[in-house]
């Protein structure tokens, strides 16, 4: 080192020196000295990638701006880790935005203290210009997998439906194998494998993990207003609260019917029943316009009923899920197949188990469950009162509260939004296998035949 902590040597070397080179390092008199009685007679060159520092400190004779790739710095950053016990999980090195300056992005696993380390040690390689610790800010993070499958022509309907499940493409195709290309997060990548190797991945390649800060400065000092139905609404009006912007929430008025029934019983002159839940009110009048909207689209027509964000969205999960959507179609399926496995006729099934269904819903919708069974013979009514408990028991119960305690802790809306980021492989998969159900079969055939169902 040169200056006034430098050695006799390297002074007595700048002393007689014609020409002095800086290269991307401090350029400043605690390193050469005064360069007028250290080095009178040289040239002063100021290699740097950043046009500012050139000529800050020192007079330059020789300004040039350029980055100077030395050979080795991945392997001196890879070093580095392995030196000090530090873990890679993957590692990516490319052309940046800036000629000749390459980014790296190194995943590795640790503690507060072990990453603050990690950070100080990459700085200390001269190579290195700035670090960055994504975890610690908003990012975008992308990787790429090549995966060569086994794919025999029987089985390649299957793998394609995989393929555009994941949004992934066939870059090449051999007699008995696929190439698929995917790119995305981990966790999409991750589920796309999990799905592929039961036909037998032969080869795979992932790129590790390439990503880029997040900016959420245009977003700054704006309100955001977010008017959103169900768990979306509520979990993106949280996340971007917690991440430092401004958000408010709307007026919520929510219909308890399906978007058609809405419009055709409006049409009818009728309406269903609506819910209004107010978050914030900054003018006062939000019950107002919430109840006005209400009128608009006929909800008042049957009746508003107040109400909260959580509440609404919480009970609406759970009654699709245990009852309405999950706990019905599981019981319609498990009747019809008790009554085929037992050698009845599959059209007879159907019609026991979901087609009679809508007859008794009917009646409970309009009278409740009292007017059903005042409504049904006194035989369906017994077997409704000795039965029902046989099939719905206090274990069935057991596991509706757990499924209430999922949706309330958050477990649902996380599982849901993880299958959505994976792409949806377990949605699109179960989707297709009900689909291929023997009461679906069987029921389209008979739906066929009833013209009166379809206007």
């Amino acid at each position: 080192m040169p200056g006034m902590h430098g050695t006799y040597t390297s002074n007595q070397a700048i002393q007689k020196s014609d020409l002095l080179i800086n290269i991307g390092a401090r350029f400043d008199d605690r390193v050469t000295g005064k360069l007028d009685g250290f080095a009178p007679h040289a040239k002063i060159v100021h290699i740097d990638i950043d046009p500012a520092e050139i000529g800050k400190n020192i007079a330059t004779d020789i300004p040039i701006v350029g980055d100077v790739k030395t050979p080795g710095v991945l392997q001196r950053v890879s070093g580095l880790f392995g030196r000090r016990g530090f873990n890679i999980e993957s590692i990516t090195v490319g052309q940046s935005e800036e000629p000749g300056l390459s980014r790296m992005v190194i995943v590795t696993i640790g503690d507060d203290k072990t990453l603050e380390q990690i950070e100080k040690q990459l700085y200390k390689i001269i190579d290195v210009i700035k670090v960055v610790d994504f975890s610690l800010k908003p990012m975008v993070a992308r990787e790429l997998a090549l995966i060569k499958v086994k794919a025999e022509p029987s089985e390649r309907p299957e793998i394609l439906g995989v393929v555009e499940t994941f949004r992934a493409s066939v870059v090449d195709v051999g007699p008995g194998s696929l190439i698929v290309q995917v790119v995305g997060d981990t966790d999409k990548i991750d589920a796309m494998i999990e799905l592929l190797k039961p036909y037998g991945i032969r080869e795979l390649s992932r790129t590790g993990i390439t990503a880029l800060d997040a900016e959420l400065s245009v977003l700054k000092g704006k309100t955001i207003a977010v008017i959103g139905y169900g768990s979306q609404g509520h979990a993106q009006a949280q996340n971007l609260r917690d991440s430092g912007l401004n958000v408010v929430i709307g007026l919520r008025e929510a219909p308890k019917s399906p978007g058609h029934m809405v419009r055709r019983t409006y049409v009818e002159g009728f309406g269903v029943p609506g819910l209004i839940a107010i978050e914030q009110d900054a003018t006062g009048k939000a019950k107002d316009i919430g109840l006005a909207y209400a009128k608009g689209i006929g909800c008042t027509r049957a009746g508003v009923i107040e109400t909260s964000f959580r509440e609404e969205t919480e009970t609406d999960l759970f009654g699709e899920q245990a009852v309405l959507c999950g706990g019905v179609s599981a019981l319609v399926k498990a009747g019809f197949e008790t009554l085929t496995e037992a050698g009845y006729a599959p059209e007879m099934a159907y019609f026991e188990c979901l087609h009679e269904l809508k007859l008794i819903v009917d009646l409970m919708y309009e009278g409740g469950l009292a007017s059903m069974r005042d409504s049904i013979s006194n035989t369906a009514e017994y077997g409704d009162y000795v039965t029902g408990p046989r099939v719905v028991t206090e274990d069935t119960k057991k596991a509706m509260k757990e499924v209430l305690t999922d949706i309330q802790q958050g477990k649902f809306a996380r599982d849901f939004i993880l299958e959505n980021q994976s792409g949806r492989a377990f949605l699109t998969a179960t989707r297709r296998n009900e689909a291929e159900h023997p009461i679906e079969v069987v029921g389209g055939q008979l739906r066929e035949m009833m013209h009166w169902i379809k206007k």
